[in-house]
């Protein structure tokens, strides 16, 4: 069993629970290579290494292959899987499609019998990765529609030019934190990038800062801003009080023109819809570099590059 029997099961059900989509993880014996980055994508989620179905799930959600939130009494489901579509983009003069969303045995098996401009490619722990790929955007447009997917032209653009400014204030929800008994509080490190351990009294005196309540299965993130406190998206406001540090002579970002590299530290991974702008440029997750505990997104455009660190208010 593998992540494609998983999606495959997915596509069936079109939607369900945390609690179905946890078991299904374990009956499928599904794991990631997803790498650990501080867990700080926002809500309540465990503390610690997180369990394999929270990295799956990630994964999921960053290829554009299924969305996962929290649900209410009238939607009833906490993941639903994305109808089949096409990520289409123009890389090095060819049109390239990045196949997404629900997939069955028939549609692969359709996708198969395209010949040379269909490519299926096998990732460890990832599902299969299938592009199409031509030199005539209509061509390409008209092979999609005959497999039944929805066409989403330039989609990392879109994506992009869809999102606000990571400090825009519609991120900024004001509130006040929980407690201090019981929680285990830790500021963010503009100079170091990493958390470190806090004690109270540095949340009462701080003008602006990044910190993050923690206890037992819960982690919640709140922004210090001049008096002010907020609840915020642990990744949105890394990238906040990076813009606000004045001592940093270079922010985390990265971009290399000649090979299409944009990197940033794996604790500030982008938030959730910039990194899967960045993801479907290839259809593929970033590589993580060991030695410079960075990750790295390839193929990425140079617009598609500058877009991105516009938003989180950095240079590239």
């Amino acid at each position: 069993m593998s992540i494609n029997d998983l999606l495959l099961w997915m596509s069936m059900r079109e939607q369900g629970s945390w609690t179905q989509f946890r078991d299904a993880v374990e009956r499928f014996h599904v794991d990631s290579n997803y790498v650990q980055d501080g867990n700080d994508s926002g809500g309540l989620i465990a503390s610690g290494t997180q369990p394999s179905y929270q990295n799956v799930s990630f994964d999921l959600q960053r290829l554009a292959h299924a969305e996962f939130f929290f649900s209410t009494e009238d939607s009833g489901a906490d993941w639903r899987v994305v109808p089949p579509c096409i990520s289409i983009h123009n890389h090095n003069d060819l049109w390239l499609g990045i196949v997404c969303g629900a997939r069955s045995p028939e549609s692969i098996f359709r996708i198969r019998q395209l010949g040379e401009i269909a490519k299926i490619t096998e990732i460890e722990g990832r599902p299969d990765r299938i592009t199409l790929a031509q030199n005539d955007l209509t061509e390409l447009k008209h092979r999609a529609v005959e497999l039944g997917l929805l066409v989403q032209l330039n989609a990392p653009e879109t994506i992009l030019a869809s999102l606000p400014r990571i400090d825009d204030e519609r991120y900024l929800i004001e509130s006040e934190p929980p407690p201090i008994v019981g929680w285990t509080i830790e500021t963010f490190s503009c100079a170091a990038l990493e958390w470190k351990v806090a004690e109270a009294r540095e949340w009462d005196r701080a003008d602006i800062g990044l910190f993050r309540f923690t206890r037992s299965f819960y982690r919640r993130h709140y922004l210090k801003w001049h008096g002010m406190s907020y609840c915020i998206n642990g990744l949105i406001g890394k990238y906040l009080v990076l813009k606000l540090d004045r001592t940093k002579t270079r922010g985390p970002l990265r971009y290399d023109n000649s090979t299409e590299r944009f990197s940033c530290p794996a604790i500030c991974r982008p938030p959730m819809l910039i990194e899967r702008a960045l993801v479907l440029c290839t259809g593929d997750l970033p590589e993580w570099e060991k030695n410079s505990t960075r990750i790295v997104y390839n193929g990425v455009s140079s617009q598609v590059a500058k877009y991105a660190a516009t938003l989180l208010c950095q240079e590239i």
